[in-house]
């Protein structure tokens, strides 16, 4: 078992630096009867397999802190669940879950440990072998602003191939009939309380819309509170989780990027457009950069609800393109550093007739892809 140092030895750290700051963090701790948490150890190796997708792939066992205070306070406690790859110091850490002090254990299916996986192999642009991770639980307490680190525990995982399967949050609207067929989703890319994604409303935004963290109203049913009137094309709301709450009517346009943070349950309108084109100079469907003064054009691009993506067929010429919303550079998206971000570079085509996708949902990593299999298809 692999240790990131000796924890106890941080814990007693921590507890000095409380008692000098006990005035402000109104904690401090007995050094002498606290201790840490404690996670059990995992076997050695565990392989994934898609046939057992939704069966518990692992059960994580700890035993939780034992928090002494000098002056008999209580104290109630927060423990989240980390898992990163080995020897990287949880620098791209996903949780894997938060509870509270009653609870010690917690397992997790193929399927979602598979997606964690895969999504730290992307993270470390790694290629799918097996690899060995790192488990550890950071105990937040009431009233202290600092957090206590378990020991950590490590295994070896074998993951198979497939998509990601993202945590989601479900927005529903007039525009999905107001149920969870139709529903387009904001997507938790870091496994964390951050939502993110493109929702197509049509034209029913207007209409109004909540959200929910499940395809029914148990867990969560985010909306307004009463009496609350956001302005038109507000950039931040924060919402109330209550089925008593209303919907959001303060968006128009067609396209929205939005961000929640369940958490906060602040919603955050990032951008929002009517249209998304390919722009530039690169054969007879895009060119001249769509300038009117010299009979340019560009190409509007449709977009898939189900998968939540930009695409359209051209027949590209050598040349350069870009991606821009509502026929205006305002918002328009190139690439720097090999990534699709706002305000990039333009982007070098080569001759060929292409299905152009565009995926805007995970504002750190949105991508493009000029597909030649897929073209008219």
């Amino acid at each position: 078992m692999k240790y990131l140092y000796n924890i106890l030895g941080a814990l007693l750290t921590t507890i000095l630096f409380f008692s000098c700051e006990s005035d402000i963090e109104k904690v401090v701790f007995d050094s002498t009867n606290s201790k840490p948490v404690v996670v059990s150890s995992l076997a050695e190796e565990y392989e994934l397999d898609i046939k057992k997708a939704e069966e518990t792939a692992l059960v994580l066992e700890w035993k939780n802190p034992e928090i002494v205070t000098s002056t008999g306070q209580s104290v109630s406690i927060s423990n989240t669940v980390q898992i990163d790859l080995a020897q990287k110091d949880f620098s791209k850490s996903i949780s894997l879950g938060v509870y509270d002090g009653n609870t010690n254990s917690m397992s997790i299916t193929h399927s979602k440990l598979n997606s964690q996986i895969l999504s730290l192999l992307n993270s470390y642009e790694l290629d799918l072998a097996t690899v060995d991770v790192e488990f550890r639980i950071v105990t937040s307490l009431s009233d202290a602003s600092k957090q206590l680190l378990s020991n950590v525990i490590s295994t070896k995982i074998t993951p198979y191939s497939g998509d990601i399967e993202y945590p989601e949050v479900f927005v529903i609207g007039t525009y999905s009939s107001l149920g969870w067929d139709n529903a387009q989703s904001l997507f938790g890319f870091k496994f964390d309380s951050m939502y993110e994604g493109i929702i197509d409303f049509s034209d029913q935004a207007s209409s109004g819309f909540k959200l929910t963290g499940d395809k029914n109203w148990d867990n969560g049913n985010y909306g307004l509170s009463g009496g609350t009137t956001p302005e038109p094309e507000a950039t931040e709301i924060v919402l109330f989780n209550d089925g008593g709450s209303s919907d959001i009517k303060c968006y128009t346009k067609r396209f929205y990027h939005f961000s929640f943070n369940k958490e906060s349950l602040a919603l955050k309108m990032n951008y929002g457009f009517n249209v998304l084109s390919i722009v530039g100079n690169a054969g007879d469907e895009v060119y001249e950069w769509a300038d009117p003064n010299k009979n340019g054009k560009e190409v509007d691009m449709s977009f898939d609800p189900v998968k939540q993506v930009f695409y359209a067929d051209v027949n590209l010429g050598d040349g350069e393109i870009k991606f821009r919303a509502d026929h205006d550079w305002g918002i328009n998206f190139g690439v720097k550093d090999g990534m699709l971000v706002q305000g990039g570079d333009n982007i070098t085509v080569s001759a060929g007739k292409y299905r152009i996708y565009v995926n805007l949902n995970n504002s750190t990593s949105s991508t493009f892809e000029l597909n030649s299999d897929d073209y008219k298809k």
